[in-house]
């Protein structure tokens, strides 16, 4: 995984809660409604640690004149803070203050500092944070840059709305979050206004070979270029044909095609450039949907992930300081956010990284509790130790204790179901409600207007006139010329025992394809319907899947060790031969296995 598409750090470190302000205004709101509720509070600075600040360039010169206004009037603005629990608090707004304070009075625990005092979840806090700053002067555009990808990816990548709670313009977030491609000697040079915003812009679209090269350009004392002149040489020169990522055959002898590069970089930055930008974005465009497209038969989401959407996908992993657990990791591969995505970012343009979690904040919350299970396990095995030290145990030796039932807790613990992509809801839901309507149908009469009496006190609505004439009219129950209620009753008297007994017994399984899914799961789950006497994986059900999710599938139900070493091949080749001979396999007991996403909910 290319550190251009990794997952540096966590989105959030949420476990409970996910950014739920509307606007930017709410998160500035924190700030103000803080006063009311903690106004006149001092805390010592030794239980004041730092937050994520968004803010991660502090101009010396500033912090100086602000250091000698704390030691002349003090701390005129209280700084905001959050508690953790333990006596300890976290700053959310205000460090530069802090570090004034503690630069003039010292990391004391005598040094009491001014602060006002709120709850706050992790993305209230991360959110009012990045919005104080914004709000104050002098917070560089990497530094927002930085705080609106977190925010993009606590909305999952939603532009529109992460610039509507940043009160932002979509384009003015576009901009920023192009910055996040800026190597560190472009960041460097714009936090210390060597070179403009507008340079720093267009030097974050390109590589990181050519922005080191052209740098110098913009950034020197004399004969420094222009942001427009800077620009109109880029759109002319800087699209490398050596780097496009489409087929160049018709480039050869094209008129915009050029090897001369002396006009900006001179030879050393590339070899070939296309002069006809519109031409080479729609190309690359083209070629980058084709390698997303590709993918789409694999897995349940592709995207297409462009500069500043760092944080919106993060890999799968079952172990590590970012793992969710093993049997975590094995449902999360079929769930709707489970993918691959091909990079529009620069440096890793074209490539493909698989077997990602497009769904950030799931992610954090996963991790949180995968290491909740793991702190499970270790405490219930360290008591069940204890408890295994005899009396007569010499000090410091201690029996070696079972944790094996903790640690299946803590496994099933952090295992959590997950959400089927559309296709599979859409076929399950569809299976449900055909066996709904046959149950209730077929069920002895007694069942039969119990489920009728039910549906008439719970949601009568859910029988409706429509429903009922479709389904009986091949009984010759529904006639239409009967204009009155009388009318029809004399066509029903004149019905058959057994007409009339079919057709009552119909009117509530009628109601399958109006109720609400949640409503049928619990009528089957009241009658003790079991799936597997009424469904049995076939090739219909993996063909609506994509690939990983049959991999993932034959995985959970054995289907993959019973094909054994010939699955990696089918896995490699065509969806429709593994399908083949994921359903064919002589004397398999299909019957009963039932995949997590098939289950009743």
């Amino acid at each position: 995984m290319e550190t251009t598409l990794a997952h540096p750090t966590p989105v959030s470190t949420a476990v409970d809660s996910v950014v739920n302000a509307a606007t930017a205004a709410a998160a500035a709101a924190a700030v103000a409604a803080a006063v009311a509720e903690s106004e006149g509070i001092t805390l010592p600075v030794t239980s004041i640690v730092r937050g994520n600040n968004p803010r991660k360039s502090f101009c010396p010169i500033a912090m100086e004149e602000l250091t000698e206004s704390v030691r002349a009037q003090g701390i005129l603005q209280p700084i905001l803070v959050r508690p953790l629990g333990n006596g300890v608090y976290q700053i959310v707004a205000g460090e530069r203050r802090y570090r004034a304070f503690v630069a003039v009075h010292g990391a004391l625990e005598i040094s009491r500092i001014p602060v006002l005092i709120r709850q706050m979840s992790d993305e209230e806090a991360e959110a009012a944070a990045l919005t104080e700053n914004i709000n104050r002067d002098n917070m560089t555009a990497v530094d927002e840059a930085e705080g609106a990808a977190r925010i993009l990816a606590d909305h999952n990548g939603d532009r529109a709305r992460t610039a509507a709670f940043l009160g932002w313009k979509v384009p003015f977030l576009d901009r920023r979050l192009a910055l996040m491609n800026a190597i560190p000697a472009v960041r460097l040079a714009l936090s210390e206004r060597k070179i403009d915003i507008g340079h720093a812009e267009l030097l974050a679209v390109l590589r990181a070979d050519a922005q080191e090269k052209a740098l110098p350009l913009v950034s020197g004392a004399v004969n420094k270029l222009t942001v427009a002149a800077f620009k109109d040489q880029l759109n002319r020169m800087a699209l490398s044909l050596t780097a496009a990522i489409f087929n160049k055959s018709d480039c050869s002898g094209c008129k915009f095609s050029t090897v001369n590069q002396s006009a900006l970089f001179g030879e050393s930055l590339t070899e070939g450039n296309c002069t006809n930008k519109t031409c080479y974005d729609s190309k690359t465009e083209a070629e980058l949907n084709a390698r997303a497209d590709a993918l789409r038969e694999d897995y349940q989401v592709v995207q297409i992930v462009r500069v500043g959407e760092n944080y919106t996908v993060t890999p799968l992993l079952a172990d590590g300081p970012k793992g969710v657990g093993e049997q975590q990791a094995a449902n999360c591969r079929s769930c709707k956010d489970f993918g691959a995505v091909v990079s529009a970012v620069p440096n890793s343009l074209g490539k493909t990284f698989r077997d990602l979690c497009t769904n950030a904040v799931c992610n954090v919350q996963m991790i949180a509790a995968h290491k909740q299970a793991l702190a499970a396990i270790e405490k219930a095995n360290d008591s069940a130790a204890a408890e295994a030290k005899g009396p007569g145990d010499s000090k410091g030796q201690v029996k070696k204790a079972d944790g094996g039932k903790a640690k299946q807790a803590g496994k099933a613990a952090a295992a959590k179901d997950v959400v089927a992509s559309n296709a599979v809801r859409t076929y399950s839901e569809g299976v449900w409600r055909s066996i709904f309507r046959g149950v209730v149908e077929k069920s002895d009469l007694v069942t039969n207007r119990a489920v009728m009496l039910a549906l008439a006190l719970h949601r009568p609505s859910t029988i409706t006139t429509t429903t009922l004439e479709g389904s009986l009219k091949a009984l010759g129950v529904v006639d239409k010329t009967h204009s009155r209620l009388g009318d029809r009753l004399a066509s029903v008297l004149d019905l058959e025992k057994e007409q009339l007994s079919a057709a009552l017994a119909y009117i509530p399984a009628s109601a399958a394809g109006s109720l609400e899914i949640q409503d049928i799961v619990s009528v089957l789950k009241c009658l003790e319907v079991k799936l597997e006497d009424h469904w049995v994986i076939d090739a219909e059900f993996l063909g609506k899947l994509t690939k990983n999710e049959v991999d993932a599938v034959c995985a959970d139900l054995g289907i993959k060790t019973a094909l054994g070493a010939g699955y990696a091949k089918l896995l490699a080749g065509k969806k429709d031969d593994l399908i083949k001979a994921a359903v064919g396999i002589e004397g398999y007991p299909y019957r009963g296995k039932i995949p997590r996403s098939m289950k009743w909910k």
